[in-house]
């Protein structure tokens, strides 16, 4: 009998909820299982967001902070006062704009290039492409009789990086890098990862300009981003945790289109970055302190939570076990 009651309540306070929430819109609540609605995280504006919040709404800035016990908002203040000094965007900030900019930054009155000089640019950044192509060629290959070196590509690479000032340039001059046949070898100090900390970030400055999605992916940036945190995850305790941090924070700002969700699911997002929740890969991770941790598990559950919005990725989801996944880090972690 005592079953019989409780059965009895639960089912009318059931029946009063769906009731009340039918008759907000109109329409009744049905559940159906020919039909099924899923149930979405209420979004501020048409694109997808985890977070709500001041602080989490603007998620355009890698999630790694190197200001020893800074607030974000005191990180921020920080920021504001050293930016005439220091324009260019540290690892450990976020970009100037608040939102992703679809418009480019405008220059200084008279601070443009003439034709001729633009020209002259252009042609010496085509010269040190051809010769960096040819190497990375030549590295590939290991022929015996070429003189070059894992240190003489990425000193050529370092130049490229400082002569490509324009977005295409820049683009491709990151591809090329990310097809480097170089290890990461757990030297701070080593001009490999000098060399991909400058193409990280500047892949992630410009994966916050909306207007850049289409270079992105026709210089095939998210493939090669993948790959990358693939290399990263084969020997996780090597790498260092600010090339993480933009190679999530770039996938972060792409993921908001359905166009770079479709494409990085194609390539094998869901299943890389659910690896990375894994707890033996976590703790290989040179992850200075747990709140470091929680900051990296967030940033990947964002990007997760962008790509599950579209219904057909669905079943990557349940194939690589995200769910049971993601129920394991409430469990560990059930304030955050």
């Amino acid at each position: 009998m005592a079953d019989w009651n409780r059965n009895s309540r639960i089912a009318s306070t059931i029946a009063k909820a769906r009731a009340s929430l039918g008759k907000n819109d109109g329409s009744p609540i049905k559940a159906s299982l020919l039909d099924p609605s899923r149930p979405f995280t209420p979004m501020v504006s048409r694109d997808s967001r985890l977070f709500t919040g001041d602080d989490e709404s603007k998620r355009d800035w890698p999630v790694f902070y190197t200001e020893g016990t800074l607030s974000r908002s005191e990180a921020k203040r920080k920021q504001n006062k050293t930016q005439k000094k220091e324009p260019a965007l540290e690892h450990a900030c976020r970009p100037s704009s608040s939102k992703r900019s679809s418009r480019p930054s405008s220059s200084k009155p008279g601070s443009r290039p003439s034709s001729k000089q633009t020209a002259r640019s252009q042609k010496k950044f085509a010269e040190l492409f051809g010769l960096f192509s040819n190497g990375v060629k030549e590295l590939k290959e290991k022929k015996t009789n070429s003189s070059v070196t894992p240190g003489d590509l990425c000193e050529l690479a370092l130049d490229l990086l400082s002569k490509a000032k324009r977005g295409p340039e820049s683009l491709q001059t990151c591809q090329a890098i990310f097809k480097l046949p170089i290890k990461y070898s757990g030297r701070e100090d080593s001009r490999y990862h000098k060399v991909m900390y400058k193409c990280l970030k500047r892949q992630f400055e410009h994966s916050v300009r909306q207007d850049y999605d289409e270079l992105m992916r026709r210089f095939t940036l998210i493939p090669l981003g993948i790959k990358q945190l693939k290399k990263i995850l084969k020997a996780p305790q090597l790498a260092p945790v600010q090339h993480i941090s933009y190679i999530l924070g770039a996938f972060r700002n792409l993921s908001e289109k359905e166009e770079n969700q479709r494409l990085m699911v194609r390539c094998d997002a869901i299943p890389v970055l659910a690896s990375m929740l894994h707890e033996e890969n976590l703790k290989a991770m040179r992850l200075p302190e747990m709140q470091s941790k929680i900051k990296l598990i967030r940033e990947v559950t964002t990007i997760l939570r962008n790509l599950a919005v579209v219904r057909s990725h669905s079943q990557d989801f349940v194939q690589h076990a995200v769910v049971s996944l993601l129920g394991d880090l409430l469990m560990r972690f059930p304030t955050h």
